[in-house]
C-alpha cells in the first residue's frame, strides 16, 4: 500500500503569494513546521502548524499537513478532520486528490487493526480512493491502492461466507444432536398402557369383562346354614 502524500508548504506559499505574505507569522509557522517534519520532529511540526491553524482556520494546506502529523502519531481520527477540513477549503483538484488519497489510507489502516469494523472500513478507503482519482484521474498510486483495497474487501467477504456456512453447519448438528437425544430418551420411557395398540387394548376389555363376571357370581352367592328340621 503507498504511503501517505506530503505537502511542504513553504515554496507553493510563495509561489501564490510572493509578496507580504512570506513575512508573516502564519507563513513562518508553516515554514518551520515543513521542516521540523522533514526531520521527523513530528511533536515540534504539529504545534507549528496548529500556530497557523489558529492565525487562519481556512489554511487548508497547514490542515492538510497537520493531518500528516497526525498520521505519524497514530492519531487517525484526529487526521481524518485535518483532511476533510482541507478538502472543504482547498481550491486545487490535485491537493484534494491528495487529501483524499490520505483518507482512503487510514481507512485501509484502520481495516486492518480494527477487525469488528474491517468491512466499514475497508468500504470507506475504496470511497475516498474513487474521489481521489475523481479529482486527479492520473494518479497511479491512488489506483494502485484501490485495486489492492478492493481485493481485501473480496478476500474479507468471503471469509465471513466461508464463517457463516460454519455457523450453520455447527448450528444444525446441534439440532441433529438434540433430536437424537430426545428420540433415545422416548425409547428409554415406559409405554403407557394407555397408549396401547388395539389389539393389547382388546385384550385388557377382556380381561376387566371377566374379572367383573366372576365378582358378580360372588355377590350373587348366598351362604348355606344347615337346618336341623328333616323331614322323616
Amino acid at each position: 500500500m503507498k504511503y501517505i502524500r506530503l505537502i511542504l508548504l513553504f515554496v507553493a506559499l510563495l509561489c501564490f503569494f510572493p509578496g507580504g505574505y512570506a513575512q508573516t507569522a502564519k507563513w513562518r509557522n508553516s515554514h518551520q513546521g515543513n521542516k521540523a517534519f522533514r526531520s521527523k520532529q513530528y511533536e515540534k511540526a504539529g504545534e507549528y502548524y496548529r500556530n497557523a491553524v489558529r492565525q487562519d482556520s481556512l489554511d487548508a494546506r497547514a490542515h492538510y499537513n497537520l493531518g500528516d502529523v497526525y498520521i505519524t502519531q497514530n492519531q487517525p481520527k484526529e487526521a481524518l478532520k485535518e483532511f476533510d477540513k482541507c478538502i472543504s477549503e482547498e481550491k486545487n483538484p490535485i491537493v484534494r486528490s491528495m487529501a483524499h488519497h490520505n483518507k482512503g489510507f487510514i481507512y485501509q489502516s484502520m481495516a486492518s487493526s480494527e477487525q469488528n469494523e474491517k468491512m466499514q472500513h475497508l468500504h470507506n478507503a475504496i470511497e475516498e480512493y474513487k474521489q481521489a482519482l475523481r479529482e486527479n484521474p492520473l494518479d497511479n498510486d491512488t489506483r494502485y491502492n484501490l485495486a489492492l483495497c478492493q481485493r481485501q474487501m473480496k478476500k474479507a467477504q468471503q471469509q465471513q461466507e466461508q464463517q457463516k456456512q460454519q455457523q450453520q453447519q455447527q448450528q444444525q448438528k446441534k439440532e441433529e444432536k438434540k433430536d437424537e437425544q430426545q428420540q433415545q430418551e422416548q425409547k428409554q420411557q415406559p409405554q403407557d398402557p394407555q397408549k396401547s395398540d388395539p389389539q393389547t387394548e382388546q385384550l385388557l376389555n377382556l380381561a376387566r369383562q371377566a374379572e367383573q363376571r366372576a365378582k358378580d357370581k360372588i355377590n350373587a352367592a348366598r351362604p348355606r346354614r344347615k337346618s336341623l328340621l328333616k323331614n322323616w
